[in-house]
């Protein structure tokens, strides 16, 4: 379940950076086409558009991954050995109570 969760997280994260490009890759192309950016603007328009999508995504990521590790420390499991050694003790008691 969790792992179905990171992987959706990271499709996610990949389909929006690469509808991201393509939008701002469209936009200045189109704003080149009609005379109002330069070709090397636009390069320039669409790295740095594309560089503050980057750090928005790595960020929203960032938060996403420490919440995700909140929720892991909650709900964190018991070492089967540990989980094996109390199950004993609780049958020794159950059969002490029993006699």
């Amino acid at each position: 379940m969790m792992i179905d969760l990171l992987k959706k997280g990271f499709w996610m994260g990949l389909g929006t950076a690469v509808i991201a490009k393509e939008t701002v890759e469209s936009v200045t192309r189109s704003l080149v086409r009609k005379g109002k950016l330069t070709a090397s603007e636009g390069k320039n328009m669409t790295r740095e558009l594309l560089e503050e999508a980057r750090e928005d995504l790595e960020s929203i990521q960032s938060k996403g991954r420490k919440e995700i590790e909140k929720v892991l420390a909650e709900f964190q499991s018991v070492p089967k050995q540990e989980f094996e050694a109390l199950k004993e003790r609780v049958e020794a008691l159950e059969a002490r109570l029993k006699s």
